[in-house]
This record gives structure tokens, C-alpha cells and sequence, in this order.
């Protein structure tokens, strides 16, 4: 599980991006030694990205007083070009020590955004064990709505990795929510070709107005909360206490869009009523639903209710692999572990040369947190491999997983990796896992 930021960071970070060059220079000197090592990542990010020499010499001065083990680990990269700096952030990316840190001080600049577009989430080359993907995503569900805005602007394939986001809305604060609220509204009008200014405002509001509705009344046992498109056509009234809103008039287009995300939240966060509408029938429809966050959100349902089988899951898992690779995550982390066998295994292993750096991540965590799925995995692995995932390797009943580690480290390996893999061999799994 990545970390949130620490909670400093967040309000440091915006402070940094948006002041006058002195004032900045002026806030990283005056860090405390304490807080300039937990605000590092933040720093490291400014060096990259901001365009202010009197703000990088100040970042220089604060980062060589760190400790001789942080300057060990990150030292000072001196100038950077473009690729330069691509390369460095993926270094950095890769510690956990400033990981977290670094990317919303990236988030918080608009060149460092920029940066971060610039990779790819099929990149092959981060060091171990890191995903920016994930990373960012982590990232999303912890962000002030400052930070969490720009964020969701960025250019990058998000399609059906946004279920975590949507099931923790009601525990954001408000102003968060409408920032995630907006953003999936923007999206799916854009995808849909609604361009009108006025309709594209209207839809906004209508679809939060509606989803307040629904966050008011998903934890309610006797309250229920229609659908978007009843909604709607009640005349998109929404009463709390003794204000009431009400929308504009809605153009046809404008509802069939705004009614893709909002069947999403519907299955995420509705009411208990929506578990007799959804009954096993709707649900097994939903499936076919072109949004990729519906499909995702139906087939969590069906799971919990343990209506579909593992078979089904994994067939579904191979087809969005392809063209949906954001589903394809999200459905694997769905696979009950103990309904795996052979053929299920296959399916993951499969996945491993996936060119989305996250969805082999997604396959080698499942078959790296059972020893039995390790050892079914582990047998058509060859520990050599240069891009074997350890972690399948190092799950294996002890004697099998000491044999495929030492035969992993024959192989030169980064020092990341010959320290998890050492650490691995001196402490094996516990016999009863297998």
C-alpha cells in the first residue's frame, strides 16, 4: 500500500507554486531541518520544475544540509534537460522516501504536470517497484481540492480506474467532491460531443445536485434517491431543510451523457433500494455498459453477492486487456484468490508482459499473496528473467522460494532489487502459508 503524502506537504507545496520568486525562496529557507526532510520530495520537485533561479539555489542550499544518508541516496543531479529531467523524476519517483511528496509538488506546478504527461504508463524503465500510475492515483484520494483539480486535468488514461475515487466521495470534503463531481461530468459531456457552454454548465450543476442527493441518502436504510435520468425528469428538485434547488432544462444529449457516470456512482453509492433494481438480471446488462467505470462498479457488485464466477471474471479480465487495460486492473484486484486455479493462473501470467506497467503490477500482487497461486506461477517463471517479479518468487513455501532467489540474484540485478531479494531470502514466508 503507497503512503499519502504527509500532511504538511499539500499547503507547502501550493505556496511554492504560486508565489513571487523572493517569497518563495524565502519559505524553503526558512524549513526547519525537521521539516525540510519531510517536505524533501516537495523540494526535489521545485529543483526540477520551477523556473526561478533565486528558488533553485534556495532549494540547493536546504538540500545540501540534509543528512549523509539522504544526500547518499538523492544526490544533487546538477543541471537538467528535458530528458534529464524525465529520467530524474522516475529516479526519485522510485524512493518511497520522497515518492509521495515529489508528485504533489510536481501536481502543483504547471510544468511539472507537464512532466509527469510526458510518462507514459507503459514505461518499462521506472526502478522496482515503481508505478507512477498508482502512484498518482494514491495521490488522487488523499488531495485537497487544490491539488486534486489540476490532477484530474492531467492527459492521462484514467478510464476505469476511478472506483477507488468514487467510493470514498463520501468522506471527502465538500469542495473535494465537487472537484471529482465536475470532473466526471466534464468528461463524460466531452465524450459525448456536448460542446454548448450553457448546457455543459447546466449539466455540471445538475449532475451534483444529484449526486449530493444521493450521498445524503446512501446511508439511509429507509431513504431511497432515483437515478439521474428520474431525476431529471421529476424536474431536477433537490431539498435540504428549508432551501430547495432546481435545475435548468436539459437538452436530450445532455442526460444520455451525464447518465454514463452517474449509473457509476448509482451501483458505487446508492441507497439500498438499488439492490432490488439491480438484481442479478440488470446487473448481468450493466456488464455491457460502454463505460468502463459501470462495468467495474457492476462486476464488484456481482462478486460481493458471489453471483458470478471466477471463470467469468478472468474471461472478462483477457477481453479488456487488450483495449481497457484501466478495467482490466480493477477487475483483477477483484479476483477472489482462493477461487484460482491452473487456468486462472495462466490467465495472470499472461498479463505479465502486459505493456501497462500497473496491470502487471495488478497480476504479479495476486499471484505474489498466496503461496499456493505463487507456486502454480513460479513454475513456468524462469528466475533469471530480467523482469520476473520477485515478489511471485519470493511467496513460495520456503524452499522453493530460496532456491528461485538464489537462482534470481546469479543474474546482476539493480541494488533495489539484490536488497528485497536478500531480505526476502533471510526471512521466508512461514511454512503454513503453502
Amino acid at each position: 500500500m503507497r503512503r499519502a503524502p504527509r500532511p504538511e506537504t499539500y499547503e507547502f507545496a501550493l505556496q511554492l507554486a504560486r508565489g513571487d520568486a523572493k517569497a518563495r525562496s524565502e519559505l524553503i529557507l526558512g524549513l526547519s531541518p525537521q521539516l525540510a526532510t519531510r517536505l524533501e520530495g516537495v523540494l526535489l520537485a521545485a529543483y526540477l520544475v520551477d523556473t526561478s533561479s533565486q528558488v533553485r539555489q534556495a532549494v540547493e542550499a536546504r538540500l545540501a544540509a540534509r543528512s549523509a544518508e539522504a544526500n547518499s541516496a538523492r544526490p544533487h543531479p546538477g543541471y537538467l534537460d528535458g530528458e534529464g529531467q524525465r529520467a530524474q523524476t522516475l529516479t526519485w519517483v522510485g524512493d518511497p522516501t520522497v515518492a509521495p511528496e515529489l508528485l504533489a509538488g510536481l501536481v502543483s506546478y504547471p510544468r511539472g504536470r507537464d512532466l509527469i504527461a510526458a510518462i507514459p504508463f507503459t514505461a518499462s524503465d521506472p526502478p522496482a517497484g515503481t508505478c507512477v500510475e498508482e502512484l498518482l492515483l494514491a495521490l488522487a484520494q488523499d488531495a485537497p481540492a487544490d491539488v486534486l483539480a489540476p490532477l484530474l486535468r492531467l492527459p492521462l488514461d484514467f478510464a476505469g480506474r476511478l472506483g477507488a475515487l468514487i467510493s470514498g466521495l463520501a468522506e471527502r470534503d465538500t469542495e473535494a467532491q465537487g472537484v471529482l463531481l465536475q470532473a466526471l461530468a466534464a468528461s463524460a459531456l466531452g465524450s459525448a460531443g456536448v460542446v454548448s457552454d450553457p448546457q455543459r454548465e447546466l449539466g455540471g450543476e445538475a449532475f451534483d445536485l444529484w449526486a449530493r442527493g444521493l450521498l445524503a441518502t446512501a446511508s439511509e436504510a429507509t431513504l431511497t434517491a432515483p437515478e439521474f435520468g428520474a431525476f431529471v425528469a421529476a424536474g431536477g428538485v433537490f431539498g435540504q431543510g428549508v432551501v430547495t434547488r432546481q435545475i435548468g432544462d436539459l437538452d436530450p444529449e445532455t442526460i444520455a451523457a451525464l447518465e454514463v457516470p452517474a449509473t457509476a456512482l448509482y451501483l458505487e453509492l446508492g441507497p439500498p433500494s438499488r439492490e432490488t433494481h439491480y438484481a442479478s438480471d440488470a446487473l448481468l446488462a450493466e456488464l455491457g455498459h460502454a463505460s468502463a467505470e459501470v462495468r467495474r462498479a457492476a462486476w464488484a457488485l456481482r462478486i460481493r453477492d458471489d453471483t458470478a464466477s471466477a471463470s467469468e471474471l478472468l474471461e472478462a479480465i483477457a477481453a479488456a486487456a487488450t483495449d481497457e487495460p484501466g478495467l482490466a486492473i480493477e477487475l483483477v484486484r477483484l479476483v477472489p484468490s482462493a477461487s484460482l486455479g491452473r487456468p486462472g493462473v495462466r490467465v495472470l501470467l499472461g498479463l505479465l508482459d502486459h505493456s501497462r506497467l500497473a496491470l502487471r503490477e495488478a497480476a504479479a500482487t495476486l499471484l505474489g499473496g498466496d503461496a499456493r497461486l505463487a507456486s502454480l506461477a513460479a513454475a513456468s517463471l524462469d528466475p533469471h528473467d530480467p523482469s520476473v517479479p520477485l515478489a511471485i518468487l519470493a511467496a513460495q513455501p520456503p524452499a522453493a522460494a530460496s532456491n528461485s532467489l538464489s537462482a534470481y540474484l546469479e543474474r546482476e540485478r539493480s541494488p533495489a532489487l539484490a536488497v528485497q531479494a536478500l531480505t526476502a531470502l533471510a526471512n521466508p514466508p512461514p511454512a503454513s502459508r503453502s
